[in-house]
């Protein structure tokens, strides 16, 4: 791949740092507020808040994160005694 030429920034993913290079008058400009840049970046499936990230980081962060939501929502209910029908039966059993 041929470096552009002229000046440079990048986009960078804060999961990965991986991202495309934005080149001429494009180089100094906010991928974030830049309605161009922006929209290419979101039809490009980037997210671009609550952080800017890469699809690849998205799918991988949003697995971690509904994983993580399970365990917490499961966690949170028999915390506040929302127990299942078995286990309020093997409780009512155990305090009898």
């Amino acid at each position: 791949m041929c470096a552009p030429s002229g000046p440079v920034s990048d986009v960078r993913c804060v999961y990965c740092a991986d991202g495309p290079l934005l080149s001429g008058a494009l180089a100094g400009a906010d991928p974030a507020t830049d309605p161009g840049i922006a929209g290419w970046l979101l039809a490009q499936g980037w997210h671009l808040e609550p952080v800017m990230s890469c699809p690849r980081c998205v799918r991988a962060v949003g697995a971690v994160v509904t994983q993580n939501e399970r365990a917490v929502r499961t966690l949170v209910l028999t915390a506040a005694g929302h127990q299942s029908g078995r286990d309020q039966r093997h409780t009512a059993r155990t305090l009898a």
